[in-house]
């Protein structure tokens, strides 16, 4: 079976999507590594998105 690897960044944004965190509470790296406060709210609306279809 093929495993495809992650970085630490992208298993920290998943499981904050499944967790439903708000910008305050991430992870100051997590933070770093999105920008802003609104690119993380449009990257958990269109994810939330794909996950409903």
């Amino acid at each position: 079976m093929l495993q495809l690897q992650s970085t630490i960044e992208e298993q920290l944004i998943l499981r904050a999507i499944k967790e439903e965190c708000c910008w305050e509470s991430l992870p100051k790296r997590l933070q770093a590594s999105l920008n802003t406060k609104d690119e993380w709210h449009r990257s958990n609306v269109a994810i939330v998105g794909l996950l409903d279809a």
